[in-house]
């Protein structure tokens, strides 16, 4: 267990990420209502194509612009510290999609550095080089956050629960998925805080509604969720065992996977 200076210290720098994140949606906001103005400004056009053209940059605009305004409680829940990955490739939104860690990723010691850190949330957010600053739960790199377990955790050696409210951080809970790796990030020894990730998820979701979900879906969920659209999927289960959450996150995933 962590002591009170590692936790305050692991929740400023959670707080300082989040700031991040709020100042490049802002910037994001800001460029889309640019784009909305100068589309719907251009009233002299020379060919219905162009019209077309013009319309279809208003409503494209304005679609990015309501999703970037809505109110998120809890907008960024996790993050999951990785070690190098056995694939170097990318996938769209910035992240590696390589699940098993490179053999080289743990030293004959049992020491290994933490490769890469993904923070988890409602939508996805790059920073200007296009480095993911959120990655979407929906997309396949955000999988182990809800996938790994200390029996099969892939590349994940810590998990961590964010709370936050607002643009506030209030705490961190972590679980560590690899307790033979004595793992180091920035030089420093990784922290384990909180009583694990899966705990404060639930007794968060005890006492909200269904929206906050998305922050404990669980393995055997996740696995429905993000089944191949290509076949039928049944959910079997009594009441209260979270058939119609699962069905409505898998409705979200479908939509973000398949966006035509």
């Amino acid at each position: 267990m962590a002591d009170d200076t590692s936790r305050e210290r692991e929740t400023r720098a959670e707080q300082a990420h989040l700031d991040a994140v709020y100042h490049r949606l802002e910037e994001k906001i800001d460029e889309a209502e640019f784009l909305m103005n100068d589309a719907s400004q251009r009233s002299q056009v020379g060919t219905p194509g162009a019209l077309a053209e013009r319309d279809a940059q208003v409503f494209r605009a304005g679609v990015h612009l309501n999703r970037l305004n809505s109110e998120f409680e809890d907008f960024l829940f996790g993050r999951i510290d990785l070690l190098a990955g056995a694939d170097a490739t990318r996938g769209q939104d910035g992240a590696y999609l390589s699940v098993e860690p490179a053999q080289d990723a743990v030293r004959d010691d049992g020491t290994a550095d933490i490769a890469e850190t993904l923070h988890i949330g409602r939508i996805g957010v790059l920073d200007a080089d296009y480095s993911p600053l959120v990655i979407d739960w929906r997309a396949p790199a955000a999988a182990p956050f809800y996938r790994s377990t200390p029996l099969d955790p892939g590349r994940v050696v810590r998990r961590r629960v964010i709370r936050s409210k607002g643009r506030r951080v209030l705490g961190v809970e972590d679980d560590l998925l690899r307790p033979e790796v004595t793992a180091r990030l920035d030089g420093q020894a990784l922290a384990v805080i909180g009583d694990g990730a899966l705990m404060a998820a639930l007794g968060r979701a005890r006492g909200h509604a269904m929206q906050d979900i998305v922050a404990s879906i669980q393995a055997e969920q996740d696995l429905v969720i993000r089944a191949p659209a290509a076949s039928v999927t049944m959910v079997e289960g009594g009441p209260g065992t979270g058939k119609t959450a699962v069905a409505l996150h898998r409705a979200a995933y479908l939509l973000y996977q398949d966006r035509r």
